[in-house]
């Protein structure tokens, strides 16, 4: 059998074939194993790939700074959040904004689109962690009210180089920014 000759491969260190049985006998975890021990990561990841394990290869692909693979591999995991920091670090901001928008995590996903220039996805970003934040408890808070003011200020300002002024009126008159949304609505001729 081929496991066993990979075990005895194995024990007496001949660790190249030991791999190779073990992908000939379909253990092919035991054979990403081994390729790792050997600092074959890439090959390694490429195997816990193979076998059905992306968030291990993920991290592994990761650890090599190959953030589109690792991207790639958290995504086939089902971990966006992660997926989303590891486009960022690829530079791909659309991909990442969709992941954090996936975990339901408006702001990163606002700033991702406004990196990609989608303002419209931006905003409406933006306008989501608005609204939570303005149903949430401790609103009352004066840093979270200052928080809360910059993001409704830059939802504004995004809605705008949208092209979106109506939009950007109405989240700015949402969030209490009355003099925003009065320069905005004059601007428009209201």
């Amino acid at each position: 059998r081929a496991v066993d000759a990979a075990e005895l491969c194995f024990a007496s260190g001949l660790l190249d074939e030991a791999a190779e049985y073990f992908l000939e006998g379909d253990e092919i975890v035991r054979a990403a194993e081994i390729r790792h021990g050997q600092g074959r990561h890439v090959e390694s990841a490429e195997l816990y790939l193979k076998a059905g394990r992306p968030e291990t290869a993920a991290r592994i692909f990761a650890d090599q700074q190959d953030w589109p693979r690792s991207a790639a591999a958290y995504f086939e995991a089902g971990n966006f959040s992660v997926a989303g920091e590891m486009f960022e670090k690829a530079n791909e901001f659309r991909k990442a904004a969709d992941c954090y928008a996936r975990s339901e995590i408006p702001r990163q996903a606002a700033s991702a689109y406004a990196r990609c220039g989608d303002w419209r996805r931006a905003a409406e970003c933006l306008e989501e962690a608005i609204r939570e934040g303005l149903s949430g408890v401790g609103h009352g808070d004066p840093q979270r009210r200052a928080d809360l003011r910059k993001l409704v200020l830059r939802a504004g300002e995004l809605f705008q180089k949208a092209e979106l002024p109506d939009r950007a009126e109405a989240v700015l008159t949402l969030g209490g920014a009355w003099a925003a949304a009065a320069e905005v609505a004059l601007r428009g001729g209201r």
